[in-house]
């Protein structure tokens, strides 16, 4: 009887643990990004079936065309001041790109 008994409390105990962690835990965030697939879909205003298709840039070609370095890309998308990129398949996929207007128009406001 009293092996329940110490059982019963190492339970409640562990049961109190736990609450008092989700309480204090910030929500997981998964992903703010969209997803989308290699080829984004442009506005509507598009007529033809090319120009309804936009164009990803991976990291690598966005390095190429900025400048930029891979560090300095993120910090400005972390101070939104560069575009953020869109997840580029399932939730569990780190692949992510740019749309490539977004990072044409990003270069062009540039002074």
């Amino acid at each position: 009887m009293r092996l329940v008994g110490v059982i019963l409390q190492s339970r409640r105990s562990g049961v109190e643990a736990v609450e008092r962690l989700s309480k204090s835990a910030r929500p997981l965030v998964i992903s703010k990004l969209p997803i989308v697939s290699r080829y984004a879909r442009a506005p509507d205003g598009a007529s033809d079936k090319e120009d309804s298709m936009e164009r990803i840039m991976r990291i690598s070609e966005v390095i190429q065309v900025t400048g930029l370095s891979k560090t300095t890309i993120w910090r400005r998308v972390k101070d939104e001041d560069f575009p953020a990129p869109v997840r580029l398949g399932r939730l569990a996929t780190r692949s992510v790109g740019w749309r490539e207007s977004e990072v044409k128009g990003w270069l062009g406001s540039r002074p």
